[in-house]
């Protein structure tokens, strides 16, 4: 029975996307074999964790700030500057980490601090290094500007260090993995959110044909769900209906938004994480919504979402919009599970396609059924996870 350190930006009971694939793919381990080191304004009810917070310890904070324009994180000149401090292991870190007794550390890195920090742990406890890619950060950091050109090349060094002493490297999908296979000459395997088998559940009827958008509106999905619901309000209002998943932040942030598509919208509200899975079998179709600006599409290329597995799973048909050559996007396409839309002058044409054919949901819906169980199940996803912890 291995323990292992999790270094993560945010907690493993954090309720955002990352928190929810960690509980999912670490749920063979005993709550005793994990510990946590991670940086956030709150502390996480877990046993066996450590905050990294500056206001708890200074000069150790993780994470940078983003970009407000796109929702790509660390592109902030000031942040970029803290992100380049070298990590050093406090007197109370070192206490937490001799106690904990860790075999394995296993690391989201992020940014320069955390490659500064697994690498500097790694030294320390002379633990093996497991890495884990869930966003191409590596590929977007420090990219859009010649003032980060003494940040970028620090991070790139960072990163070779880390692949060289790494004893295992997983990604989040199929698409990183050839990617990084060609960028970093790496072997790599595949590990993403993973969910709980389920019973298949025949689709709802209505007068109306129920879409649900469940997530948050960062990386500008905001201004991909206007024009859905623009073109869904003038020809459609009277088809088709969208309840919307959101935190209260998302709601309060886009709240003319929502007033102003009124008579399309009917419920927005917040689901917690924990019960979202149990309530999207309500519904007909699945929203699942990427950004087409080109920076934003540097950070999510190599990305499958979360909440994909969880849509999967619900046995519903998706209904996306996205560049084609998103992974997201091109996982429901190739996969046959869902309706996708390309480019935002056919949204029109994706919904009259919808309309025209809606037998076609239920193809869709059954195939989306048979990949969750197929590829995603944690029965086999998060076994074979920890088997290979055991075995390094």
């Amino acid at each position: 029975m291995k323990n292992i350190l999790i270094i993560s930006a945010k907690p493993l009971d954090c309720n955002n996307a990352t928190g929810i694939t960690l509980r999912n793919i670490f749920q063979e381990f005993n709550e005793g074999q994990l510990y946590h080191l991670y940086n956030d304004t709150k502390f996480s009810n877990l046993k066996n964790s450590f905050n990294l917070n500056k206001k708890v310890i200074p000069n150790n904070c993780l994470a940078v700030e983003g970009n407000k324009s796109t929702g790509v994180t660390h592109n902030n000149f000031k942040s970029s500057l803290k992100d380049i401090l070298p990590f050093y292991i406090s007197s109370e870190l070192q206490g937490f980490l001799r106690e904990s007794k860790i075999d394995i550390i296993y690391s989201l890195l992020g940014n320069i601090r955390t490659l500064d920090m697994t690498y500097k742990i790694h030294n320390y406890l002379k633990a093996p290094v497991v890495i884990h890619f869930m966003d191409d950060w590596p590929g977007s950091l420090y990219q859009q500007s010649f003032f980060f050109l003494l940040q970028g090349k620090i991070l790139q060094h960072k990163l070779k260090k880390i692949l060289n002493i790494s004893k295992k490297v997983y990604v989040i999908s199929d698409y990183m993995q050839v990617e990084y296979k060609r960028r970093y000459d790496i072997e790599s395997k595949t590990l993403m959110n993973c969910i709980q088998p389920q019973l298949y559940k025949e689709n709802i009827k209505a007068n109306k044909i129920k879409i649900l958008y469940s997530g948050g509106l960062h990386l500008q999905r905001d201004l991909v769900l206007e024009k859905v619901l623009f073109i869904s309000s003038k020809y459609f209002k009277n088809f088709i209906t969208f309840d919307l998943f959101l935190s209260e932040q998302d709601q309060n942030t886009h709240r003319d938004l929502f007033f102003k598509y009124s008579d399309i919208i009917g419920n927005i509200q917040y689901v917690s994480p924990e019960n979202v899975s149990d309530l999207l079998s309500n519904y007909n179709l699945l929203m699942h919504l990427e950004a087409f600006d080109k920076d934003v599409i540097k950070y999510t290329k190599f990305s499958i979402s979360t909440k994909i597995p969880q849509y999967l799973a619900a046995s519903r048909a998706i209904l996306a919009f996205g560049p084609r050559d998103i992974a997201s996007i091109d996982y429901i396409s190739r996969n046959n599970v869902g309706y996708v839309c390309n480019d935002l002058d056919k949204i029109k044409n994706t919904f009259e396609e919808i309309l025209n054919d809606l037998e076609k949901i239920d193809t869709y819906s059954k195939n989306a059924f048979f990949l969750a169980n197929e590829k995603h199940s944690c029965l086999v996803q998060s076994v074979l996870f920890k088997q290979d912890m055991e075995n390094i």
